[in-house]
């Protein structure tokens, strides 16, 4: 099973060139708004299929007890942003082509944030274990 998402995640980034260069041909364009469309629809598929990828390791028992802990709450915060992001960015498409882009625009700079940054009041030197 793990395969098998790990195969649709895949394909869901490897599909990525389509929509994004028909955002790119279309953009500022007649068929924008169908453009857009596709494009935050299929970001939208692609973050569902990454949230499976992870999800179903945690609930299959797959994750190592050994894992850091703090490593695992970012990854699972992280998905608190990304799917109800790109579903709110995916019904925006359909009103305004430029909110949804900026909107999509910021999704992606918040997975460039490391998860330490959006921690407050936390050391940053802790996300290490002196035991490794």
């Amino acid at each position: 099973t793990l395969v098998l998402l790990n195969l649709l995640f895949l394909l869901c980034v490897g599909f990525l060139p389509f929509p994004t260069a028909l955002l790119a041909e279309y953009l500022g364009r007649e068929g924008e708004r169908a453009a857009i469309n596709v494009y935050s629809g299929w970001m939208l598929v692609t973050a569902l299929s990454y949230v499976l990828l992870w999800w179903y390791p945690r609930h299959a028992g797959l994750i190592s007890p050994e894992a850091n802990p703090r490593a695992v709450r970012a990854m699972v915060r992280s998905f608190r942003i990304g799917p109800p992001g790109y579903v709110l960015a995916f019904l925006l498409s359909f009103v305004s082509t430029w909110a949804s882009l900026i909107l999509l625009a910021l999704l992606a700079l918040a997975y460039i944030v490391p998860p330490s940054w959006l921690e407050r009041g936390s050391d940053s030197t802790s996300a290490e274990s002196p035991d490794r």
